[in-house]
């Protein structure tokens, strides 16, 4: 599965919890890029369960975006659904994963949402707008990513059910912005992400898209991801005051981060074809002092 990570000796058929859950903390490591700063100022007992959720969501998210076959990928993601299934698998990060789902109740079902929204992504249409309204575009944001908040909230903890509501405008806003940053990307690959209505509505091709046309129509459509994606997380932030103190700096560092990004394409004249959208090492670092200091201040004073 994950073997590049460790050497043979470290990898058997059967591993301890101990040895799972180091290799989710890895994985997470090695490739979450802006998650995995959020993730630092989660309490331990938190942290190693989100680790556990992301490997699991990164290993599916790479077979759906891998360069075997759509049969293989898809015979790939129904070995995982046997898996989840039975929960006879013992190896690399599945021990860790199901002590998680035992641990904090997170409905299995969930899982499968996912896999159902990443075999939506295998059967995508080449060259062509998958999603015809925003509507559309939703159900799929629902599952491969808004799916994966409420995975979170089930580790976080939260005081009442509305948060599930919010967890999923979460969802929403970061997948839009996730589009938004790697239109030319997915284009690359044949995935059209964007509504066919917005096309339209900003009189933009299909043509003048995989010819990289940055012109006023391109900016209008753009314009308009980011303005549906601030809205989301602005409704997001009404999820804070439902999550418990040590896990709410966790959603607020993943607001700002992905905001930021919203913002760096607005500075760069939505330019995503010359430079890849991202935070830079200094601003990370500042991102990451101003958190720790925060996360260490709430420690000190608060016991929720």
């Amino acid at each position: 599965m994950f073997k590049n990570f460790f050497s043979k000796k470290e990898i058997s058929s059967t591993i301890g919890l101990a040895l799972s859950y180091k290799i989710c903390r890895d994985i997470t490591k090695a490739k979450a890029k802006n998650f995995y700063y959020c993730f630092q100022v989660l309490p331990n007992d938190l942290k190693k369960s989100i680790y556990a959720l992301y490997a699991f969501c990164r290993y599916c998210d790479d077979i759906a975006d891998g360069n075997t076959s759509k049969a293989n990928k898809i015979k790939s993601l129904n070995l995982v659904k046997k898996h989840l299934n039975t929960s006879s698998n013992q190896e690399d990060i599945y021990p860790a994963l199901f002590d998680s789902i035992e641990k904090f109740s997170i409905p299995i079902k969930y899982f499968f949402t996912l896999i159902e929204g990443l075999e939506m992504d295998i059967k995508m249409k080449s060259d062509f707008p998958e999603y015809k309204s925003i509507n559309d575009l939703l159900k799929y944001c629902y599952k491969v990513s808004s799916i994966v908040g409420l995975m979170c909230i089930e580790v976080f903890g939260y005081k009442s059910k509305k948060a599930n509501f919010y967890a999923i405008q979460l969802g929403y806003a970061m997948q839009i912005t996730n589009i938004t940053r790697d239109v030319f990307e997915d284009i690359k690959i044949g995935r059209i992400y964007i509504p066919k209505e917005d096309f339209s509505s900003c009189n933009y091709s299909i043509n003048e898209l995989k010819n990289y046309s940055n012109n006023e129509n391109y900016t209008k459509m753009m314009k308009l991801q980011i303005i549906r994606a601030r809205e989301f997380f602005l409704e997001s932030q009404k999820l804070l005051p439902l999550i418990p103190k040590r896990s709410r700096l966790c959603i607020s560092a993943l607001i700002e981060i992905y905001s930021k990004l919203l913002d760096l394409i607005e500075k760069n004249n939505y330019d995503l074809t010359s430079t890849r959208i991202k935070l830079s090492q200094k601003e990370k670092i500042i991102f990451m002092l101003k958190y720790y200091f925060t996360y260490s201040y709430y420690q000190l004073f608060n016991s929720d």
